[in-house]
């Protein structure tokens, strides 16, 4: 992945600005859970989906390093994180080919309770287009780098109410009308989507994170069956779903558009809230501040982003791949000396 695609802004660029505050963010998380106020098995349940805690492993790896946390504490933010992300994915919490986050019984139900319609070409395009809608408005809402905040493939899945050569794939949308972040949001046709397929002769996979999905097969000629639920209602009316799409359609256009008209500091501090939202569930049930904290505020305030020199990366490829490696790993005490 090129992270210099990301915009309008990269973790790279944004992150070391405020590591060490970030990262005394979450160690108040990691005292008040350690203080017993939630059990580590059950803080999964105050977060949306495992993605943006996969994300986030990434992220705070580097901003651990670059805050030059003691080792102990870097393992007490490690747990956080895995604790968050096995909670979702049980006893497969790091399969990079897939993302399951239901139980084989909570899947049966889900098809058996689900008011499926057949599929065709046409819907097949139709709910990918969406999907494709969705993905864009996420950008708007929470930048390329937090879109887990809103958006979740899970699957695929295998089922005794499925054939065998068939999968369900559940594509889920949610946080589309984040009122604490956009007070503008509260137009947006819904709060959460989700979109379940049943496809055949279709193998579907996840490379890393829920947005870089891969298809092997035809997902339009193999669409069997779909179901669509707006805010917990299923739609099968062919003029309301294609209502939905127009909206958020142009509604996904207008955010982008709002999101980049920002000014650099505004910019910064609405980076700050879109980072922490993942969290904030979770902290409000500890009793502890939402949002981002006086010192992360302070820490952005008229600082410019990060450049390529910060990362001290070598230029040799042998001594570059060691570089991330250590810098990633929690473990290593490998510092970034700026």
């Amino acid at each position: 992945m090129d992270f210099q695609t990301l915009a309008p802004f990269s973790h790279m660029q944004f992150h070391p600005l405020f590591a060490k505050e970030w990262c005394e963010w979450l160690l108040e998380v990691c005292k008040s859970i350690e203080n017993g106020n939630i059990s580590w098995e059950n803080i999964y349940k105050f977060t949306d989906s495992p993605s943006e805690a996969l994300d986030q492993v990434y992220f705070t790896s580097l901003d651990m390093k670059v805050a030059k946390l003691k080792f102990e504490d870097r393992e007490r933010i490690a747990r956080l994180f895995h604790s968050i992300i096995s909670g979702w994915r049980r006893t497969d919490a790091y399969n990079r080919k897939a993302n399951r986050a239901h139980s084989q019984e909570e899947i049966d139900k889900i098809i058996g309770e689900s008011k499926f319609q057949e599929g065709n070409p046409d819907i097949a395009k139709l709910l990918g287009k969406i999907t494709n809608s969705g993905y864009h408005l996420t950008d708007g809402l929470f930048t390329d780098i937090y879109m887990g905040n809103a958006f979740e493939y899970v699957g695929p899945y295998k089922s005794r109410n499925l054939k065998k050569n068939q999968i369900l794939v559940i594509k889920n949308f949610m946080n589309l009308k984040p009122l604490s972040l956009w007070k503008g949001a509260r137009s947006f046709p819904a709060d959460r989507i989700a979109i379940y397929c049943i496809y055949e002769n279709v193998d579907f996979w996840l490379e890393g994170i829920t947005c870089h999905s891969q298809y092997k097969g035809d997902p339009i000629k193999g669409l069997k069956k779909w179901a669509l639920k707006v805010d917990g209602e299923f739609v099968g009316d062919m003029g309301r779903i294609i209502d939905i799409h127009e909206k958020l359609a142009q509604i996904s256009q207008e955010q982008w558009i709002k999101l980049l008209s920002l000014d650099f500091e505004t910019l910064k501090q609405k980076g700050l809230e879109f980072r922490c939202f993942f969290l904030n569930r979770l902290r409000r049930s500890l009793g502890l501040t939402e949002g981002p904290s006086a010192a992360m505020i302070k820490a952005v305030r008229g600082k410019p982003f990060a450049d390529k020199k910060f990362w001290n990366v070598p230029g040799d490829r042998e001594k570059r791949d060691a570089h991330w490696r250590k810098l990633i790993d929690f473990r290593e005490d490998y510092f970034i000396k700026n």
